[in-house]
């Protein structure tokens, strides 16, 4: 082959390949934002507009619920991928694009968590430095219904706990050099670590949620994922039972 017609040959061969690249990027991207997307839609479909115009504890009563709910459905989401369902992995042009966005939604539910956890404890903080009024409740205002008024503490706590948890996990996840074979096994805990973060989003989420559409994203993505998550922490015990008796 004369070397222009190699040289035009392989110049054409790496644009193929930015191309493929660039539509595969494209795609994972559209894939992400959509999930972010619905999420959010529904969120708005589900609340009182008003709220937003109303003070910070009115905001931080909206953000609050937002933040957990995009931190649990990434979460959940990415759990789903974990499970390497054929048709989406096609659909995102092959393994290593399918693990991509695994990453790209694990991440996001760990930044959607930190800001949860912020938006919850930030104006408390605030009202202990002085820097802000403490929430005033109405006297004998109606209260929302709390159908797991008894489990709200325990929720609150193991979520608390659960989530720095879930930061170590999230660091050592993305450190470089911590060892493969390690970070299995760490990774392995992301499944009953979410089944605890479930318990505490189904909860503390306000009651007022499970009537509206947002509810019946969180119902059927919770709900999945948790099927998900104790088959592969049952899967793992399993497993570790049969070599101890071996």
């Amino acid at each position: 082959m004369p070397t222009h017609r190699f040289g035009m040959w392989l110049t054409m061969c790496r644009w193929e390949h930015q191309r493929r690249k660039t539509a595969d990027m494209t795609r994972l991207r559209l894939a992400f934002l959509a999930v972010t997307a619905l999420i959010i839609a529904l969120w708005l479909a589900s609340i009182d507009p008003a709220l937003m115009a109303g003070d910070i504890w009115s905001v931080r009563g909206l953000l609050v619920p937002l933040t957990g709910i995009l931190a649990i459905t990434f979460m959940a989401v990415a759990i789903l991928l974990s499970a390497r369902p054929v048709q989406v992995e096609t659909a995102l042009g092959g393994l290593d694009k399918f693990y991509r966005l695994h990453k790209w939604l694990g991440v996001a539910a760990v930044i959607m968590a930190v800001l949860h956890w912020l938006v919850e404890k930030g104006p408390k903080w605030l009202v202990e430095a002085g820097a802000l009024a403490p929430l005033q409740r109405v006297p004998n205002a109606a209260m929302e219904p709390r159908p797991f008024a008894s489990f709200r503490n325990l929720a609150s706590d193991l979520g608390e706990w659960a989530f720095y948890l879930l930061l170590v996990l999230a660091a050592l996840a993305l450190w470089r050099r911590f060892p493969y074979h390690l970070f299995f096994k760490t990774h392995r805990l992301m499944a009953p670590l979410f089944l605890v973060l479930t318990f505490h989003g189904v909860v503390l989420t306000p009651a007022s949620y499970w009537n509206a559409p947002i509810g019946l994203l969180v119902i059927v993505v919770l709900a999945a994922a948790a099927v998900a998550a104790a088959c592969r922490s049952w899967q793992g015990s399993a497993r570790r039972f049969g070599s101890l008796a071996k």
